[in-house]
Parts: structure tokens; C-alpha cells; sequence
């Protein structure tokens, strides 16, 4: 009887590279409603900032939040081995809502008569990017035939630790947009920051002990 053959390995070049040019695609897209801005009617910085200042806060903070997210997907797929159907899919789902953030941003500040929607569907896209992202990490991460080793299995709640964050965000805007669903969003960078650079001591041991026994680690 012939031996099954095994299942070819198909590399993540393809992917990735096509992953990053729909991010550069969506990272472009953020600029386009600024040169519309009528610089003839302001005069100096305080007036630009007074009527347009909606405009440039929510550009840096889907700039900001799609370059987070693009740090983390370039960091775990450099140790991907081979792509199966299912995180292909799981890659296309999560540059859909990549594609949806630049949509997403022009609603905060579109919806001035009623903000409280844009306000729930930026949340809302953000916290879907992010929850696919947190699965796709995790997925990776904890199953050894995607990744090449050298590679710390997190957690599944500190892979979704950026998803955790974005639902307490859309969750409040659903109840409060206006008040602390609003000041939740503007301040959103903040603990963006502080969950990309914390590490539960789990994955610190975890990683401390592949060191120990001889294994490069590429990612933890």
C-alpha cells in the first residue's frame, strides 16, 4: 500500500505581503478626508484645530491603532510555517476590519448631530479587528505545525488582551456614548500602549525556560 504523502507546506511570503499592502492601502485611505479640509477659512494653527481638530484626532488614532496592530501581525507572522485554510480566512476577516477602520473614522466626526453612532461604530469595528487579531495570534502561537519554534503559547486571555479592552470601549458607548464612552475613545492610546508592552509573568517563565534549555526564543 502507498504511503500517504504529506501535506504541502505553504509558505506565508504570499500572505504576509499582501497583508501589508492592504494595511498600507487602509493606513492611505485615513489621510484622504484631510485634504478636503477648506484651508482658506483659518488663519492660524488655533483656528485650524478649533474647526478641524475632529478631523486630525480621529486620523491619529486610526493611524496609531492601525500601526499597533500591523506591528503585532508583522511580529507573528515572521514565525509562521505554513498557512492553513483556516488562518488564511481568519487573516481576510481580520483585513476586512482593517479596511473599516478608515470608514470607521469619519463617522466620529460626520455623525456631530448624532455622535453617539459614530462613536458605536468605530468601538465596534475596532473591537472586531481586534478580537480576530487576538484569535489569529493565538492560534499561531499555540499550535506548533503553524509556527517554526522558539515560540511562547500565550494565554488566551493575554492573546485577546487588546479585544478585552475595545469591548469595555464599545460596551460603554452602547450605554453612555456621550460621557465616559467618548472619554474611554479619546484616551484609548494610552492603555493601547501599556497592553502592547506588558507580559504576564507566565509567559516571562515560559520563555525564561526555553532560554535555559538552549532554544532561541523568536517570539513570547
Amino acid at each position: 500500500m502507498a504511503k500517504r504523502s504529506a501535506a504541502p507546506v505553504r509558505e506565508p511570503g504570499r500572505a504576509a505581503a499582501f497583508s501589508d499592502a492592504v494595511v498600507a492601502v487602509a493606513m492611505t485611505a485615513l489621510v484622504l478626508p484631510l485634504l478636503d479640509i477648506d484651508f482658506s477659512s483659518v488663519s492660524n494653527l488655533r483656528q485650524l484645530w478649533s474647526a478641524f481638530g475632529d478631523q486630525f484626532s480621529a486620523f491619529f488614532l486610526s493611524f496609531f491603532i492601525i500601526a499597533i496592530y500591523w506591528t503585532v501581525h508583522h511580529k507573528v507572522w515572521f514565525v509562521v510555517r505554513t498557512v492553513t485554510p483556516q488562518l488564511l480566512w481568519l487573516n481576510i476577516l481580520w483585513l476586512l476590519g482593517i479596511l473599516l477602520i478608515p470608514f470607521a473614522s469619519i463617522t466620529i466626526y460626520e455623525t456631530k448631530g448624532f455622535p453617539t453612532l459614530g462613536f458605536q461604530l468605530y468601538s465596534g469595528v475596532v473591537f472586531y479587528v481586534s478580537l480576530v487579531l487576538g484569535v489569529m495570534v493565538y492560534l499561531i502561537m499555540s499550535r506548533p505545525e503553524l509556527n517554526v519554534g522558539g515560540v511562547v503559547a500565550p494565554p488566551w486571555w493575554y492573546a485577546l488582551r487588546f479585544a478585552f479592552w475595545w469591548l469595555l470601549v464599545f460596551v460603554t458607548c452602547l450605554v453612555n456614548a456621550e460621557g465616559i464612552g467618548q472619554y474611554l475613545l479619546e484616551w484609548s492610546a494610552i492603555p493601547m500602549v501599556v497592553l502592547g508592552n506588558w507580559q504576564p509573568a507566565s509567559v516571562k517563565r515560559a520563555a525564561a525556560e526555553l532560554r535555559n534549555s538552549g532554544q532561541e526564543v523568536l517570539l513570547e
